[in-house]
Protein backbone atom coordinates (compact mmCIF):
# COMPACT_ATOMS: atom_id res chain seq x y z
CA UNK A 1 0.00 0.00 0.00
CA UNK A 2 3.13 2.57 0.74
CA UNK A 3 4.02 1.41 -2.67
CA UNK A 4 0.83 2.58 -3.88
CA UNK A 5 0.62 5.55 -2.54
CA UNK A 6 4.35 6.78 -3.37
CA UNK A 7 3.38 6.10 -6.61
CA UNK A 8 0.44 8.02 -6.85
CA UNK A 9 2.35 10.87 -5.14
CA UNK A 10 5.03 10.95 -8.24
CA UNK A 11 2.84 10.58 -10.97
CA UNK A 12 1.01 13.60 -9.40
CA UNK A 13 4.02 15.60 -8.36
CA UNK A 14 4.96 14.57 -12.61
CA UNK A 15 1.34 15.43 -13.88
CA UNK A 16 1.90 18.98 -11.80
CA UNK A 17 5.05 19.97 -13.33
CA UNK A 18 3.53 19.26 -16.86
CA UNK A 19 0.98 20.98 -16.05
CA UNK A 20 3.33 24.05 -15.20
CA UNK A 21 5.47 23.41 -18.61
CA UNK A 22 2.00 24.02 -20.19
CA UNK A 23 1.36 27.13 -18.40
CA UNK A 24 4.36 28.37 -18.71
CA UNK A 25 4.17 28.02 -22.36
CA UNK A 26 0.67 29.53 -22.85
CA UNK A 27 1.92 32.45 -20.29
CA UNK A 28 4.90 33.05 -23.15
CA UNK A 29 2.44 32.72 -25.75
CA UNK A 30 0.03 34.92 -24.04
CA UNK A 31 2.83 37.48 -23.67
CA UNK A 32 4.50 37.54 -27.28
CA UNK A 33 0.29 37.73 -28.57
CA UNK A 34 0.01 40.99 -26.06
CA UNK A 35 3.71 42.87 -27.53
CA UNK A 36 2.20 41.98 -30.80
CA UNK A 37 -1.27 43.64 -30.16
CA UNK A 38 0.09 46.68 -28.43
CA UNK A 39 2.78 46.90 -31.46
CA UNK A 40 -0.17 47.09 -33.80
CA UNK A 41 -2.38 49.75 -31.77
CA UNK A 42 0.86 51.75 -31.56
CA UNK A 43 1.15 52.02 -35.18
CA UNK A 44 -2.32 52.39 -35.46
CA UNK A 45 -2.45 55.57 -32.79
CA UNK A 46 0.56 56.94 -35.16
CA UNK A 47 -1.38 56.42 -37.98
CA UNK A 48 -4.49 58.12 -36.26
CA UNK A 49 -2.40 61.04 -35.20
CA UNK A 50 -1.02 61.25 -38.63
CA UNK A 51 -3.89 61.70 -40.65
CA UNK A 52 -5.06 64.20 -37.83
CA UNK A 53 -2.86 66.67 -38.20
CA UNK A 54 -3.10 66.08 -41.97
CA UNK A 55 -6.74 66.63 -41.76
CA UNK A 56 -6.35 70.07 -39.79
CA UNK A 57 -3.23 70.64 -41.93
CA UNK A 58 -6.26 70.53 -44.71
CA UNK A 59 -8.95 72.18 -43.04
CA UNK A 60 -6.61 75.22 -42.38
CA UNK A 61 -5.30 75.27 -45.83
CA UNK A 62 -9.23 75.43 -47.03
CA UNK A 63 -10.03 78.16 -44.13
CA UNK A 64 -7.40 80.74 -45.68
CA UNK A 65 -8.15 79.84 -49.48
CA UNK A 66 -11.96 80.50 -48.26
CA UNK A 67 -10.55 83.84 -46.61
CA UNK A 68 -8.83 85.35 -49.79
CA UNK A 69 -11.53 83.94 -51.76
CA UNK A 70 -13.56 86.41 -49.74
CA UNK A 71 -11.04 89.20 -50.36
CA UNK A 72 -10.66 88.87 -53.72
CA UNK A 73 -14.78 88.75 -54.03
CA UNK A 74 -15.00 92.47 -51.35
CA UNK A 75 -12.03 94.10 -54.13
CA UNK A 76 -13.89 93.19 -57.26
Amino acid sequence: MYEDIKRDKQEVVKRLQDLQIHVNVMEHQVEETIVIYEERVNKERMLLLELEKRHQAAMTHARDYIVEQEKDVVHW
